[in-house]
């Protein structure tokens, strides 16, 4: 017995070394967009007068460049707006000159079960968690900061990534849209009442914010291809929109909704059946700027 409880003493100890070893080497010498989106926040934050927000339908689907030189794609794909509302928190005090936060309201962000759009797969808990310091919702910090060592699932994934955004974290699309069926469809769900209510909380408080220091929030629903917009239940739009109606209710912001726009009827402008590809994120970009008056 004795020499089996010191054989697992040597176990547990190379575990540990080894666990020491990857967290140095996360902290020191991995660079991907969730680092560099944070190294640029730090020491930039103050020359931003344009923040995007949000996840893929901005990161890699708006073309920020056509926002100005002062603008800047905070976004990151697969983003929970939980993220967004802490993150909008905490570089707010060091953007002293924003004067403009853009982020994208897309079902995909709200469509869920009783933990809404992801907030529980631990592959996007770790790079916020390890990278900006925020701790993840519904999971035990020790358990998230054990798994993003020791769990064969998420180390390959955060280690594998590598810093692709440009200098303005823009990630662009080229792409050419190959038609259905494709995954985007395939895991299409509808927004839960859960993660309804779930979204609202959080738009409520990065609106508040916002409402707070006098900064002009704009909320936008990204275009998608007539193939996707078949897949939307008859009332998953009034429902969203009233959702959005609720929280104007209590703080001033702007909303639209470009899903069914006919300047986005184009196959070509898209990478897939749910993101523009460059030249429809720019399209996109140039008329935000006009319906805005950016």
């Amino acid at each position: 017995m004795k020499r089996f409880l010191i054989k697992c003493c040597y176990v547990l100890l190379l575990v540990l070394l080894i666990s020491l070893g990857m967290e140095w080497i996360a902290a020191h010498c991995v660079h991907n967009n969730y680092t560099a989106k944070r190294d640029y926040m730090d020491s930039h934050a103050q020359d931003i007068k344009l923040l995007l927000l949000g996840n893929s339908h901005m990161e890699n689907s708006f073309n920020v460049h056509l926002m100005g030189d002062s603008a800047y794609c905070l976004a990151q794909s697969g983003r929970a707006v939980y993220y967004d509302a802490y993150l909008l928190e905490r570089y707010l005090p060091s953007m002293v000159n924003l004067k403009t936060v853009i982020m994208p309201l897309s079902h995909e962000g709200i469509a869920g079960d009783k933990r809404p759009y992801k907030l529980a797969h631990y592959d996007y808990a770790i790079n916020y968690y390890k990278v900006f310091g925020l701790r993840p919702p519904h999971f035990p910090y020790n358990v998230v900061a054990t798994s993003a060592w020791l769990s064969g699932t998420i180390s390959p994934y955060y280690f594998a990534q590598r810093a692709s955004a440009d200098s303005l974290g823009y990630d662009r699309e080229d792409d050419v849209f190959s038609g259905l069926p494709d995954e985007f469809c395939q895991k299409f769900k509808p927004p839960s009442s859960e993660g309804i209510a779930c979204y609202e909380h959080y738009l409520s408080e990065i609106a508040r914010q916002c409402d707070e220091r006098g900064i002009r929030l704009i909320v936008l629903t990204t275009p998608r291809t007539d193939c996707y917009l078949a897949l939307y239940p008859p009332d998953m739009q009034g429902r969203i929109h009233e959702m959005v109606a609720r929280v104007q209710r209590r703080y001033a912001f702007e909303y639209r909704d470009y899903s069914y726009d006919e300047e986005f009827r184009n196959d070509s402008l898209y990478c897939n059946s749910n993101h523009l590809n460059h030249r429809g994120g720019s399209l996109l970009a140039e008329r935000v700027r006009r319906d805005f008056g950016l």
